[in-house]
């Protein structure tokens, strides 16, 4: 039934507003005819004729019917970021300390990835244990971490100036190493491909970007960037720098090289992030100001779509399936509506076992519904250094984990997505999955090495299937097409995908419910 609330409703939506409220339902009942032949037959489902007399006393939604209409309004409360939800809250997350001056952190699907500088070292800490795992002695001053697409871990050490790839059985490589001062780095793992941020006077008078090939460490270079790059993020086609002194991004073509520049003028940008759609930047108004800024980029039309002023300067930023999270430089977060960039709540951070205490964030990250915010050390609240259990000053920096800090936020299909049976599957290279499909799950196909699925890329296709914004969600067999391509053979390549041939490309999913066109 929850199929045919969702399609009508849809459909409905697409209807010209001109129409009657009749009209437009009669319409969407035309154009679902053709997917009801696709679900499974029951007799105790409900035809289009009954759910419309449904929608018609009922509405879409419990709080569109009246407490008396018998369509169960008194029992079931949908609350949205708009409504009595707390603006300010609290928050005290669980907090995992790591070593001397954490820089960066990334996931890999299985392990959150720490870059401690002070300590020349990268750990990788399981994410449920919040033990340590590994621990990599990789030079002078690690600063980022990037995961590549076979499972692989990229660590930029900035003073050592060179790249170490960790491959998944603990073994670590350097891949290349250059001559110029490396600030930043992000992946590109489409184009199995680093993006390396550097500067050739090691200062903030210029800059350039390198591109690296992820298997053989081979070095390109674009042309000069002009002074003091910040931050980084590729999207599509292209990568995108931002340069805080000149209020403006840098837009260089992964294939040509070439470079155009945007303007986004009032502002001094630090710190870049793309989803799928969009690019958000982070910063200050203007340049020496106090007051921080947020931006939203249409990627395509280069066209700044939405902005917000908030108290402080943003020195973080991460992005969730509905908000965007913006750190201040003291630590206090705001939650913003990631369409419109309006605050849907103010988050003051109180670290544990710390009275009045201050945290220096230094990078963030979004997964599995947690924020995770890396700090690179933390203060108390006269902004002094903490001091340890022997009375010394604590220069050790931590991974702070919060949970449902954002406002209630129920997705269109999430009702659908929870209707639907979980079924256990297990990733054969550890740990498992539940994984939500319409259709009765099917077994692996069987030729093929999930054995040697990356745990980073099981994550993505399992976040892929329970996000009802992708186009793989609930599908069984967009999940297989997706775990094909993150198949490696004994010698670490990737193996052939199941449409045959050696492309690395993923199957395009065209159709939902279970069925696939490859």
């Amino acid at each position: 039934m929850l199929f045919y609330v969702v399609c009508l409703q849809e459909n409905t939506d697409k209807q010209p507003r001109s129409l009657s409220i009749m009209d437009a339902l009669n319409n969407a009942v035309v154009a679902c005819k053709s997917d009801e032949a696709k679900l499974p037959k029951n007799s105790n489902e409900p035809n289009f004729f009954d759910i419309k007399t449904s929608v018609l006393e009922c509405g879409f939604r419990p709080s569109d019917a009246s407490p008396d209409a018998g369509c169960g309004a008194s029992n079931t409360v949908t609350v949205s970021s708009t409504s009595t939800e707390p603006t300010f809250i609290n928050a005290e997350p669980v907090l995992i300390k790591t070593g001397r001056w954490l820089e960066g952190i990334a996931y890999d699907g299985k392990n959150i990835w720490t870059a401690d500088s002070g300590q020349r070292t990268v750990a990788e800490i399981n994410f449920n244990t919040h033990e340590v795992a590994r621990t990599y002695k990789v030079g002078r001053l690690p600063i980022e971490l990037v995961v590549g697409r076979n499972g692989e871990v990229f660590s930029l050490i900035a003073t050592d100036k060179k790249i170490i790839r960790h491959n998944r059985y603990g073994n670590m490589a350097t891949l290349t190493t250059f001559t110029e001062c490396v600030d930043g780095m992000v992946g590109d793992n489409a184009n199995d491909s680093l993006w390396i941020l550097a500067s050739k006077s090691c200062g903030s008078s210029n800059s350039s970007l390198i591109k690296v090939n992820a298997r053989s460490g081979a070095q390109t270079q674009s042309v000069d960037l002009g002074e003091w790059s910040t931050s980084l993020v590729e999207f599509d086609t292209d990568v995108w720098v931002s340069n805080a002194r000149r209020a403006e991004i840098t837009i260089v073509n992964k294939n040509t090289l070439r470079a155009k520049v945007m303007l986004v003028p009032g502002s001094e940008l630090w710190k870049l992030v793309a989803n799928s759609n969009y690019i958000f930047g982070a910063g200050r108004r203007n340049r020496g100001s106090d007051e921080g800024l947020v931006v939203k980029i249409n990627p395509f039309t280069f066209i700044v779509e939405n902005e917000i002023i908030l108290p402080e300067m943003i020195v973080q930023i991460a992005i969730g399936e509905h908000y965007v999270y913006a750190i201040g430089k003291s630590g206090e977060i705001w939650i913003l509506e990631k369409d419109s960039l309006n605050i849907a709540r103010t988050v003051t951070v109180k670290l544990p076992n710390a009275k009045n205490g201050k945290y220096e964030p230094s990078d963030a990250l979004f997964f599995e519904d947690i924020l995770v915010v890396a700090s690179r050390m933390f203060y108390g609240s006269n902004g002094q250094l903490l001091t340890n259990s022997s009375g010394n000053e604590d220069d050790n920096g931590g991974i702070l984990l919060f949970t449902n800090i954002a406002p209630i936020d129920v997705a269109p299909n999430v009702s659908l997505r929870k209707a639907v049976g979980l079924k256990k599957i297990t990733n054969p290279n550890g740990g498992s999955s539940a994984v939500r499909w319409i259709h009765n799950p099917q077994d692996p196909r069987a030729n093929r090495r999930y054995d040697m699925v990356a745990n980073a890329y099981w994550g993505i296709c399992e976040r892929d299937d329970l996000n009802p914004n992708s186009p793989r969600y609930n599908n069984e067999s967009a999940f297989w097409d997706c775990a094909d391509a993150g198949q490696i053979d004994g010698g670490g390549t990737l193996a052939p995908l199941i449409s045959g041939g050696g492309s690395n490309v993923l199957t395009i999913v065209t159709r939902a419910f279970g069925e696939a066109t490859e």
